[in-house]
């Protein structure tokens, strides 16, 4: 789990490549790295930080496939979107992301939005890599022309504001395996997200000193800590880290994290 920092997250990729390691941000660095890109004068939108992150936080928090589409329609209808070219680009190339296949051999792009495509979108990716495949061309010309096609299959959509990179990675698993991308369940999407959680909290040395909950800092100095009786890992004794009712007492003996307690029962 990282900040939006490029570099650290480079770093990281650079010492365990894929598919060891996928770097996520949490909800916390999400809101800071909009906040802080938001507050950045370069971007001509600070004296409106409160207004535009009052809209993203209606796509980040959306309940149901209902409200994420309004919140979504809403973000692309409002002033900001269509008056800043920049914030347009921002939101389109870092946080609204989709899954792009290219298999050369039949000339196609396959593209897989988690929110459903547009057609501007489809245009747009078509367009982008027709432009790509041209530059390409004039530096190996013996490579040849494709007539490049654009597909879009039938796919399941996320039905929440945080579950993009989860379909993204489900999107590309099934469509390399030749399964079908639709009826994609919440316990499916539950399921892959814990599986990655599992997966991140192997490689211990990104957790050394932190609490692998919430990531930050532990210092038992400063603040009180609970360790886990299979992990030994220490957590802040936090609502949000451990849970109210270990949070509230005052013994360790028991305490079981929720990664060990999901290895556990299977």
């Amino acid at each position: 789990m990282v900040d939006n920092c490029e570099a650290e997250i480079k770093a990281i990729i650079t010492c365990f490549p894929a598919p060891d390691c996928q770097p996520f941000i949490c909800d916390f660095h999400r809101e800071q790295a909009w906040s802080r890109w938001l507050k950045a004068i370069k971007h001509g939108l600070n004296q409106n930080v409160d207004d535009v992150l009052l809209i993203l936080r209606r796509v980040a928090r959306a309940q149901t496939t209902a409200h994420f589409d309004e919140a979504i329609s809403n973000l692309k209808e409002g002033y900001f979107w269509k008056t800043h070219k920049e914030f347009r680009d921002w939101m389109n190339n870092t946080w609204l992301k989709s899954v792009k296949i290219v298999e050369p051999s039949k000339g196609k792009v396959v593209f897989l939005n988690p929110l459903g495509a547009s057609p501007n979108q489809k245009r747009t990716v078509l367009l982008n890599w027709r432009k790509y495949i041209g530059q390409m061309l004039l530096l190996h010309p013996e490579n040849g022309y494709k007539n490049w096609t654009l597909e879009v299959p039938d796919h399941s959509k996320q039905l929440d504001g945080s579950s993009c990179g989860i379909f993204c990675l489900l999107f590309a698993e099934k469509y390399l395996a030749g399964q079908s991308l639709l009826g994609i369940t919440q316990e499916e999407v539950n399921n892959k997200r814990v599986m990655i959680a599992q997966t991140l909290m192997m490689f211990e040395g990104h957790m050394v000193g932190c609490c692998p909950c919430c990531g930050f800092r532990t210092n038992a100095d400063e603040e009180q800590l609970i360790q886990c009786k299979i992990c030994k890992n220490l957590f802040h004794r936090k609502t949000h880290c451990v849970g109210e009712a270990f949070a509230t007492g005052t013994s360790n003996e028991d305490f079981v994290c929720e990664i060990d307690r999901t290895v556990e029962k299977k």
